[in-house]
């Protein structure tokens, strides 16, 4: 076999290696573009609603305790979930509101919430949080319908 016959070969090689990572890694941003178009308007209703909810426990503080704080434990495994079919920006938001779940969920047992005022304030920053994380799916969304 000659000489040149290999080289063509082994080049032929490479590119069809480099071809296949591109491919490859093209697939994954597809598959990520598609997730985060069918996932988001799930995730902004289940937090818009929550949102609502606690708005509303928290009109009513003392009495609806036990209800925000149910709640509340509701919006981290939303968050998690959310977390892996968004881009780096929109993690940001929702890492701020998880931090801010953990330090309500770690400073207040969950048998029986206090009614305290750190704890109200926490729960109102929750929901600022909140607010702000929905705003932020909205975008996205309409983002990505121009995107289509």
């Amino acid at each position: 076999m000659p000489d040149w016959l290999s080289i063509v070969g082994n080049c032929a090689s490479v590119a069809a290696l480099l071809m296949t990572f591109f491919l490859a890694w093209q697939t994954y941003n597809l598959r990520s573009s598609v997730m985060r178009r069918a996932r988001v308007p799930e995730f902004r209703r289940d937090l818009q609603k929550m949102a609502d909810d606690l708005l509303e426990y928290l009109k009513n503080w003392p009495r609806h305790l036990q209800e925000a704080s149910a709640l509340i434990a509701r919006i981290e495994p939303v968050l998690t979930n959310a977390r892996s079919k968004l881009t780096r920006s929109e993690k940001a938001v929702t890492t701020e509101l998880s931090t801010k779940v953990k330090t309500y969920r770690s400073r207040t047992p969950s048998a029986s919430p206090l009614p305290d005022e750190e704890s109200y304030r926490i729960v109102w920053s929750i929901q600022e949080s909140l607010i702000a994380c929905v705003e932020t799916l909205v975008q996205t969304e309409k983002d990505s319908k121009q995107r289509m």
